[in-house]
């Protein structure tokens, strides 16, 4: 009985410090203000962190794309993050009806890389 409730503790205060490290990641990205805690109020969030809502993307990915337009390097921070999100960029599935398609994508990609 005791291992049980040791382990939905443990499980619990993991999920907790999970949310406080994301919670702290999004304020040093900019995307929520930090504020001083009053009570267990929390940050709330600005306009950058509702702009990079809107990317399905991991946060620090969301925030390249939200500010490269700002730096007129739009087309150039799509591709890096094309091809920071995926986990082999050059390497082709194989056996797929689609490769043919992923193989230009991918030489379209370098080659916009390569300008």
């Amino acid at each position: 009985m005791v291992n049980f409730f040791y382990s939905i503790f443990v499980h619990v205060i993991t999920k907790l410090c999970i949310v406080q490290a994301a919670e702290e990641l999004l304020v040093k990205l900019g995307a929520l203000n930090n504020l001083p805690p009053l009570g267990n109020e929390p940050p709330s969030i600005n306009t950058l962190g509702r702009t990079m809502s809107h990317f399905p993307l991991a946060p620090r990915y969301a925030k390249m794309l939200a500010l490269g337009d700002q730096a007129g390097c739009m087309q150039y921070v799509i591709a890096v993050v094309a091809g920071l999100s995926v986990r082999e960029v050059f390497v082709a599935d194989g056996g797929g009806p689609h490769d043919d398609d992923q193989v230009s994508c991918l030489d379209y990609l370098w080659n916009c890389l390569m300008l």
